[in-house]
């Protein structure tokens, strides 16, 4: 991976929307954008 890549990390089935105050995000600090990303709801099948 390039170290001047930003990625954008979507955390799926959060329904309790817990994820970001579990886990320890600083490693992705200034690599990756993590807020507004969480999915909380099914996503409907087609």
């Amino acid at each position: 991976m390039n170290t001047h890549s930003h990625v954008k990390v979507a955390i799926l089935d959060d329904y309790q929307n817990v994820s970001l105050s579990l886990a320890d995000w600083s490693p992705l600090d200034g690599r990756a954008s993590i807020s507004g990303s969480m999915i909380t709801s099914p996503i409907p099948m087609p």
